[in-house]
């Protein structure tokens, strides 16, 4: 907070943060981590389709492939604290929206 005419007024620099730097920290590790293990079910599915010898779409196992590897790049990231964590949120937003977007293609 600063001072500003006789009262206090919150920088719009940490407007963002409610929660302190490690604790947010370790709640966005936890949502990355569980999107991550939530993508390998349709893996799995498509593994045992494979095995019976259906034919699999490429997107049925490559899109959970590449959204496991965003979270592994948006840890890395997290665990160096190399960009602001503004920045981060938003690929963190992004990242989720489209890990969403293929739950609901899925239909599970």
């Amino acid at each position: 907070m600063r001072w500003r005419r006789g009262r206090y007024s919150h920088s719009p620099r940490h407007a963002v943060c409610f929660l302190p730097a490690d604790v947010l920290a370790r709640i966005l590790a936890t949502i990355l981590l569980l999107v991550s293990l939530s993508m390998l079910v349709p893996l799995g599915i498509a593994v045992v389709h494979l095995a019976r010898g259906v034919p699999v779409l490429g997107v049925r196992w490559l899109l959970p492939l590449a959204i496991i590897a965003i979270a592994a790049a948006l840890m890395g990231l997290l665990s160096r604290k190399q960009i602001p964590l503004e920045l981060f949120l938003v690929a963190v937003a992004l990242w989720l929206l489209t890990a969403g977007y293929f739950w609901i293609q899925v239909g599970i």
